[in-house]
């Protein structure tokens, strides 16, 4: 019983906790950043490949074919040719997901029913590999549109091929490109480009830790469904003001409506409300329980000496 109670309290007092940050964080960021997300990074647009490593960040280029980066081949990251995997990253809500791989010279090769790859290989013993510069040198990864269409923030893990042997050996150089949409700084979704530079080696020579694995926060069309008033976002350069304070959304007849982390609040809060109650309740039972088994007790001890009746007293001879 006291572990019910200690775990009811506890619970209690971890959502009352939960509650109050309900909603808010406490993560800086710029006022250029219009991310909804409860994390944010600066040096990223909506998405992005935390693994392998992506080419360095361009604002003014993100929505620019094939890698949206001014930046050239700069790091080439270790990629397992069998059981590798691409680890995405985000702080706002990204649609229709489209994963390419180029590499050299084009052999169109079907790998599944429902996966297929252009492999464009390159020499395997030239490390100064050309840089994709166009589209067409990327093939994409066909995939289920129910699995990549609606990403939320935060972290998503997709699984990619092995990379076939006969084609593709250790050294061989390859860039993986992402493409999506997103509605990151304008009213309207535009698309974005990432792309990322890998050097195949051997499963059994890799031992890099591809940090992938999948947590993710409910999206701004999550919290924001239509019967409530979405967040308007706000050209890059102008992002949202933190001092502000933003007026509750009204409905048509006047009616007052709740945001997306008010109504996490009240939910957290009730269940709360509810935990500790539940608490409070089982306290007083098996306090009323221990009473009652001590008074019963007493009586019994009572009822005990009574019915030995008065000691006999003896005199010494």
């Amino acid at each position: 019983m006291r572990y019910s109670i200690e775990t009811s309290l506890a619970l209690g007092l971890a959502l009352m906790a939960t509650a109050v940050t309900a909603g808010h964080h406490d993560r800086k960021k710029s006022p250029l950043n219009p991310s909804t997300s409860p994390v944010t990074d600066d040096n990223m647009g909506p998405a992005s490949m935390l693994w392998p490593q992506s080419r360095v960040w361009t604002s003014d280029m993100d929505n620019t074919a094939p890698c949206g980066s001014s930046g050239a081949i700069a790091i080439r990251t270790k990629f397992p040719m069998k059981g590798g995997k691409v680890s995405l990253v985000a702080q706002d809500d990204y649609y229709d997901t489209q994963i390419s791989i180029s590499y050299n010279k084009g052999m169109h090769i079907f790998l599944s029913s429902s996966v297929s790859f252009e492999y464009h290989t390159y020499n395997n013993n030239n490390n100064n590999a050309k840089d994709p510069k166009d589209n067409s040198d990327f093939t994409p990864l066909n995939m289920a549109k129910s699995t990549m269409n609606d990403l939320d923030p935060g972290h998503t893990c997709v699984d990619v091929p092995d990379a076939p042997t006969d084609l593709v050996s250790p050294g061989t150089n390859a860039t993986i490109q992402v493409i999506y949409r997103s509605n990151w700084d304008k009213p309207e979704n535009q698309t974005f480009y990432v792309c990322s530079d890998i050097t195949y080696v051997l499963a059994e020579n890799f031992d890099d830790d591809m940090l992938c694995f999948n947590a993710t926060v409910p999206g701004e069309d999550n919290i924001n469904p239509p019967w409530i008033k979405k967040v308007d976002k706000k050209p890059f350069g102008g992002g949202p003001n933190e001092g502000a304070v933003n007026p509750p959304a009204v409905t048509s007849d006047g009616r007052s409506l709740l945001s997306g982390g008010d109504i996490a609040g009240i939910v957290i809060g009730s269940l709360a409300a509810v935990a500790m109650v539940a608490g409070l309740v089982i306290l007083l039972v098996r306090r009323s329980q221990q009473k009652k088994r001590r008074n019963q007790h007493i009586a019994r001890m009572e009822n005990a000496r009574q019915d030995q009746g008065p000691m006999e007293k003896h005199s010494s001879a």
